[in-house]
């Protein structure tokens, strides 16, 4: 996964206002705040989810929270986002947590399912051009090799024969020598 699979472009019709990573364990928590004045209401929100070469798309989702919260505090339009009082929103790091809770919006199963199978069909193309890659790889690799093992063969037997050029040149420097001296 992506160091940010979840990527949260709005919120109640802003951006986020403070966005925290905090890591336990081997899991993560995606904490998103924004300001709200009410949260008596639905709080709109569109996501942006990347998991490269698994799934990629862009959703809305809706959040309805507890009516047992406590009342907001009423605060000063001047005053700066630290003042901000922030709703913080659930991890999305937990995939075990119950999504019926948050509220979210009910997509068209037909639609879910043509989106999952275009995925699918992405997927295996890129996985069919991926292996006709590797493929294309393998062979060439596979005729470099043929090359070096003729070519190491054609060294040997060059470097043999200058040996014994060299042997038999030896042979007749020191025959000469010797036959000099008689």
């Amino acid at each position: 996964m992506s160091p940010w699979p979840v990527k949260v472009n709005t919120i109640n019709g802003q951006s986020p206002l403070k966005i925290t990573k905090t890591r336990h364990g081997t899991d993560y928590d995606y904490n998103y705040s924004f300001y709200a004045d009410n949260l008596d209401h639905k709080i709109s929100s569109s996501i942006s989810i990347d998991v490269p070469k698994v799934y990629k798309a862009d959703h809305q989702i809706s959040f309805m929270f507890d009516q047992n919260l406590p009342a907001l505090k009423k605060t000063d339009k001047t005053a700066t986002k630290d003042k901000i009082p922030t709703a913080k929103l659930a991890s999305t790091s937990h995939p075990k947590r119950d999504e019926s809770k948050s509220g979210q919006k009910t997509q068209d199963p037909d639609a879910l399912i043509s989106q999952a199978k275009k995925q699918s069909e992405d997927v295996k193309k890129e996985e069919v051009e991926l292996a006709a890659q590797r493929l294309k790889q393998n062979q060439k690799n596979r005729l470099d090799n043929e090359y070096n093992e003729r070519m190491f063969y054609y060294v040997m037997l060059g470097g043999i024969i200058c040996l014994i050029i060299l042997i038999v040149a030896c042979v007749f420097f020191v025959l000469s020598i010797k036959n000099n001296k008689i």
